[in-house]
């Protein structure tokens, strides 16, 4: 695993935020060799289809000049709109060319690295003159796999290039004996074997080149574990800071919960794990709410704020536990109605309210189970 200058292993696979500091940098994984095999062949496509109107408007050009050569003037005013001529001419030959390149190296790069415009790689960096940091480039494993890809392709390919010429040596031996034009002809089809087997055996290693710069590229975004840590601290804040803010928040809602207790129409409890607060409006309410649930140290608070308020307490185990599962705010489901109803029963028998309360709810029940 690689190492960083604070002796620290890269053990950790990069951040999007990594991801996007690199590519905003312009560190993409991107195989030249691909963009190379890609060219040639799209440029022997073209040259194929192409080529019998490129010799034979090349031959025109040539013949034209040839034939009016005594004729053509050239001095100092006549030469520069003679180069013009010239130049317009050999543009309206080579513009296929330079279009077809142009079109297939932006749709190269856009499926390599996609849709990207970074100014950064063109900034100069001084530390590439420093010699050590070029012996490093030189002896690291990317260049050894640029030092491996050079040969492999000298390797490769001149051999697949001359099998080409072996298999064609015996028309190579008659070409003495055949006619110029033949001679020209055996010639451009074997030029064009050889080159279209080389671009096959690049296309394969281009293959290999850009799974290599994937990997290569993984390797060099992995990041150690303090680095994960400091960008957590920079992307979200400092652990401790958020952990100190959520407890605040905890305590605020804490306290507005508590607050709601006296107001609260009951408290019902397990009775000594679990404690759950309902209110109830009946002009504003379509059912009785939980203001305020706790367990443990919380539940005893709630008790005791209720008992202080003078909040009736009412025991019932399995209730108090059905209702702890429902968040602070909702209101209770219909099929606690008459759980529910008793209970502002109960209310009512030591307080004298919620008689209209208790037969609407039970109506509501009545209908609901019918």
């Amino acid at each position: 695993m690689a190492d960083t200058e604070s002796g620290q292993e890269k053990t950790e696979p990069a951040t999007s935020r990594r991801r996007e500091q690199a590519r905003e940098q312009g560190q993409v994984p991107k195989s030249m060799e691909a963009n190379t095999a890609i060219l040639l062949l799209a440029a022997l496509i073209l040259f194929y289809y192409y080529a019998p109107r490129f010799f034979e408007s090349l031959c025109e050009i040539m013949a034209y000049y040839l034939q009016n050569a005594a004729r053509i003037p050239i001095d100092a005013i006549s030469f520069p709109a003679l180069v013009y001529t010239i130049c317009v001419q050999l543009v309206d030959l080579l513009w296929p060319f330079a279009l077809t390149f142009i079109l297939v190296a932006v749709v190269i790069n856009l499926v390599q690295v996609g849709l990207l415009f970074s100014g950064k790689v063109l900034v100069p960096k001084f530390d590439r003159l420093n010699p050590k940091n070029g012996l490093k480039r030189v002896f690291s494993l990317r260049g050894v796999m640029e030092t491996l890809k050079s040969a492999a392709k000298l390797m490769i390919i001149a051999p697949v290039m001359y099998g080409v010429i072996y298999s064609e040596m015996p028309i190579l031996l008659a070409l003495d004996r055949m006619p110029v034009r033949d001679i020209f002809v055996e010639l451009g089809l074997l030029t064009y074997r050889m080159v279209f087997r080389g671009i096959i055996v690049l296309l394969i290693l281009a293959i290999i080149d850009y799974i290599y710069q994937r990997y290569d590229n993984e390797q060099q975004l992995r990041m150690t574990k303090q680095e994960v840590k400091d960008e957590m601290k920079q992307t979200q804040g400092d652990p401790q800071i958020r952990a100190r803010i959520r407890s605040i928040q905890r305590d605020i809602a804490r306290r507005r919960m508590m607050g709601a207790v006296p107001e609260a129409e009951v408290v019902v409890t397990n009775p000594t794990e679990y404690a759950v607060a309902l209110s109830y409006k009946q002009d504003n309410m379509p059912a009785p709410k939980i203001v305020a649930k706790g367990r443990g140290y919380i539940a005893q608070t709630i008790k005791q704020i209720a008992r202080d308020h003078n909040v009736p307490i009412y025991e019932d185990r399995l209730l108090a536990r059905t209702l702890f599962k429902l968040d602070v705010g909702s209101f209770i489901p219909p099929e606690l109605y008459r759980a529910v109803a008793e209970i502002l029963v109960w209310v009512n028998q030591i307080t004298g309210r919620y008689q209209d309360v208790i037969e609407r709810q039970t109506r509501e029940q009545e209908r609901n189970t019918a």
